[in-house]
C-alpha cells in the first residue's frame, strides 16, 4: 500500500493481520525528519515468524493518511525492515479495517464505508527484483502465477 505522513510519500507499506505489532524502520523514520530523541522509551522484544527477535528502538506515534482514511497509531522503531512500514492487528482493529488481498485493497466501516485501493503498479522498475512484482505484471498468464506461487511456498 501507500500512504502520506506529513504529506510525504511512503510506499512498500506491509499490511499483516498476524502482526501483533505495528513497526517502522529506523531508515523510515529518518526518511520523515524523525530522531531517536523523539521516541518513547519502550525496549519490546518483537519476534519475527521466523522466530528471530528483534529489540525495538523506541516507539512513535505518527499520522498516517491512505486514500480517504487518516490515522494516528504507534509504531515500534526497529533496526531495519524490507518495507517502510508494517501495519498490524492493532492498527486493523483500532480502525475497524478489513483488508482483500486478491482485490488489493481495503475497507473501512467506521463513520461509513471507505474503500481504499492500492496502486495497480505497486513496483517501480527498481523495485521489480521483489518477488511479488511478478505478480503485478499484466501480460503474465494465470498458470504462470500458479507456478510461481508454488515456487515461492516451496521455498519456505
Amino acid at each position: 500500500m501507500v500512504g502520506y505522513i506529513k504529506e510525504q510519500k511512503v510506499d512498500r507499506i506491509l499490511i499483516d493481520g498476524a502482526s501483533a505489532v505495528n513497526t517502522m524502520p529506523k531508515s523510515t523514520m529518518h526518511d520523515l525528519g524523525r530522531t531517536i530523541e523523539e521516541l518513547s522509551k519502550g525496549r519490546t522484544m518483537i519476534h519475527g515468524f521466523n522466530l528471530e527477535g528483534w529489540r525495538a528502538i523506541g516507539m512513535i506515534r505518527v499520522k498516517l493518511v491512505m486514500g480517504n482514511l487518516s490515522t494516528s497509531s504507534i509504531f515500534h522503531v526497529i533496526a531495519k525492515t524490507s518495507y517502510k512500514l508494517l501495519l498490524g492487528r492493532p492498527w486493523l482493529h483500532e480502525h475497524g479495517i478489513v483488508t482483500f488481498t486478491l482485490h488489493q485493497c481495503l475497507k473501512c466501516h467506521r463513520g461509513g464505508e471507505r474503500k481504499i485501493n492500492d496502486s495497480v503498479k505497486p513496483f517501480t522498475r527498481a523495485g521489480s527484483h521483489f518477488a511479488n512484482a511478478r505478480f503485478f505484471e499484466v501480460e503474465v498468464t494465470l498458470k504462470e502465477t500458479m507456478l510461481l506461487s508454488h515456487y515461492l511456498y516451496m521455498q519456505r
